[in-house]
């Protein structure tokens, strides 16, 4: 077998080589893909835990519950911190249930866990969430 005097390798050496590169890519990237959308996910959860958390300190300082954000410590623009969801909330004087949906500029595309909620009893809910693994 005759080598290169420029490289040293053969064409089989490099077909080896980028088959191998090729399987790290197959697995790769849908793991990591997954990895982005728990991660995505934890931001929509995590808001809503602190906006349920601020309304009950609301509710114990006026009795009653608010749908007003700012009064709860969020910005005008109701998003989470990176700005993938937007939330909003539903109260009355003994209720509310807080949602958090994908914004339209973030170009967030998770089919199984489109939306979150949780309400004044902690209940917490995502829809569609076909396995139950949302929250």
């Amino acid at each position: 077998m005759k080598t290169s005097r420029y490289l040293g390798f053969s064409l089989i050496e490099l077909l080896v080589v980028l088959v191998i590169i090729s399987i790290i890519g197959i697995i790769g990237i849908p793991s990591y893909r997954g990895y982005m959308q728990r991660a995505q996910r934890t931001e929509a959860k995590d808001a809503l835990v602190r906006l349920a958390t601020n309304q009950e300190r609301f509710y114990l300082q006026n009795n009653t519950y608010t749908s007003d954000l700012t009064q709860l410590g969020f910005s005008a623009s109701a998003e989470t911190e990176g700005g993938l969801y937007g939330l909003s909330v539903a109260a009355n004087q003994l209720t509310f249930t807080a949602t958090a949906a994908p914004t339209t500029s973030s170009g967030l595309i998770d089919p199984d866990c489109t939306s979150f909620t949780i309400n004044q009893a902690g209940t917490r809910g995502a829809s569609p969430d076909p396995a139950g693994k949302c929250w």
